[in-house]
């Protein structure tokens, strides 16, 4: 979807390996911090 809106891959572009990584990559980061946070509003 980012990739289409950026321009970056036309409509039937597979957004490729460097795409899904970096992809990944931000959905991680994501998860961490609402993890992160979570665990600490659970302690108190």
């Amino acid at each position: 979807f980012l990739g289409r809106a950026f321009g970056w891959y036309g409509v039937d572009d597979g957004a490729g390996l460097i795409g899904a990584v970096v992809g990944a990559v931000i959905v991680l980061l994501i998860w961490g911090a609402i993890a992160k946070r979570r665990s600490v509003s659970d302690r108190f």
